[in-house]
């Protein structure tokens, strides 16, 4: 069985030196980061080093060298992401079950807060470059890029959960003129890099991979590699590859199917943004349990988002391959936001509306 190939044009020429047989790997750590042994002929390393898991997934690594679920999130980011799924998996309970008393409110602030230190720990981690790979890629699958989405996804989708709910702080209704405009880029940017992404991809596949480095997608992997402290002549001079490889390409799908979903709450953000608290307090005198089914579908989002961080983490690893760690993440938002988010459809039924809120 062989990983899945990178385009050709992303293969450098063969460096002339002597043949030599690799030396194994003697760590884990040193496997999470070099393609598996059948992989030495076919891929060529550049100048960041060896092709990682994240680029060529790890099919070829042996069960026994693959870090364990607990030692692959024994890190601050993972363990911090962990916490906030965790209150994911009471807060969908209490959903499920019809219960949306005090309590439930609690584990909603609880989860917002972690929200919003997911994103300070996405800033500090881009800026120490802790786990970030230092190898550029083209648009959204960039790791740097990747990473700076989901931090200001999550952060955003804590803005939403907070300014929706019943508890929501003055100071933040102050904030409807430039917040939830900036929001609403960041939801659109979720569905529209991986578009781009791929349209792209598919066009440079059609030049014979020509340089694509000034290509939006490229310029969008240039942008945020500067959240990690690099200059802006620095990544301006960065060599973007022409092409995503298979397991690129196939996290991008994924990143599409998910940018469709990731993008329903902009219209939310523009009412917000146009309507402010004369219009929320309207749709919450018509509808009553409007804000709490606002309030918990952006939790759900959330809890999804660090899901498919953790299990993005855990894959670029070597934990699993790709195709084990994405059924994974489809049951975790099954658990958390799909089920939960159809059952407070069920128990707040008669109190909400769907789409003519949005008039009221």
């Amino acid at each position: 069985v062989h990983p899945p190939a990178i385009s050709s044009a992303l293969r450098l020429p063969a460096v002339a030196r002597p043949r030599t047989h690799p030396r194994p790997p003697t760590s884990r750590s040193t496997l999470q980061t070099s393609p598996s042994p059948t992989d030495e002929c076919e891929y060529a390393n550049d100048e960041y080093g060896a092709f990682d898991f994240a680029i060529t997934d790890s099919t070829n690594l042996p069960d026994s060298l693959r870090p364990s679920p607990l030692e692959a999130i024994s890190n601050p980011r993972d363990l911090l992401a962990v916490l906030l799924l965790s209150c994911g998996v009471v807060v969908s309970y209490f959903n499920i079950t019809g219960q949306y008393g005090d309590a439930y409110q609690h584990w909603e602030q609880l989860s917002v807060l972690l929200g919003f230190a997911s994103l300070v720990a996405a800033l500090i981690q881009l800026r120490m470059g802790y786990e970030i790979s230092p190898r550029p890629r083209r648009g959204v699958i960039d790791d740097s890029c990747m990473n700076l989405y989901a931090g200001l996804y999550s952060g955003f989708v804590s803005w939403l959960a907070l300014r929706a709910s019943t508890f929501c702080p003055l100071f933040l209704e102050r904030m409807d003129g430039i917040v939830p405009w900036l929001a609403s880029l960041v939801f659109g940017f979720s569905l529209a890099a991986p578009i781009i992404t791929l349209a792209e991809n598919e066009k440079s596949g059609a030049t014979n991979g020509a340089d694509n480095s000034s290509s939006i997608s490229g310029t969008i992997a240039k942008l945020a590699r500067r959240s990690t402290g690099l200059s802006a002549s620095a990544a301006d001079q960065l060599r973007i590859p022409n092409a995503l490889s298979d397991t690129e390409l196939f996290r991008t799908k994924g990143l599409l199917a998910i940018g469709v979903l990731g993008c329903v709450f902009v219209p939310d953000c523009i009412s917000f943004a146009i309507g402010s608290s004369s219009w929320w307090d309207r749709v919450a005198a018509v509808h009553p349990s409007q804000q709490l089914l606002e309030s918990s579908t952006a939790l759900f989002a959330l809890y999804s988002t660090e899901a498919s961080m953790v299990a993005t983490r855990a894959a670029n690893k070597g934990v699993a391959e790709y195709r084990v760690m994405v059924p994974i993440f489809a049951g975790v938002c099954l658990a958390l936001a799909i089920v939960p988010c159809a059952c407070s459809l069920y128990w707040l039924g008669d109190d909400v509306s769907f789409f003519s809120f949005y008039r009221e």
